[in-house]
């Protein structure tokens, strides 16, 4: 599949996967904030850092928080 490194749930590194969360949520909104969107390449960091699993559910959390109004970001249009 195109962007998915890891095909199974195995973690790259040993982390506190609490903390790997709040901190692939931090750079998820501050990328929105500065550019209104994630870009490719930060998904791209976050995947290979912490895991596809970890990564896309920080971003589908941080959308979600977007969607409900909990939180502010920039809009691209």
């Amino acid at each position: 599949m195109w962007g998915k490194l890891q095909e199974d749930d195995t973690i790259p590194t040993q982390f506190n996967k609490e903390l790997a969360n709040l901190e692939a949520e931090e750079r998820i909104i501050q990328d929105k904030r500065e550019f209104g969107r994630v870009r490719a390449s930060v998904m791209k960091y976050l995947e290979a850092k912490y895991g596809y699993e970890i990564a896309y559910r920080a971003l589908r959390r941080v959308n979600a928080r977007i969607s409900r109004g909990y939180l502010k970001v920039r809009n691209p249009y």
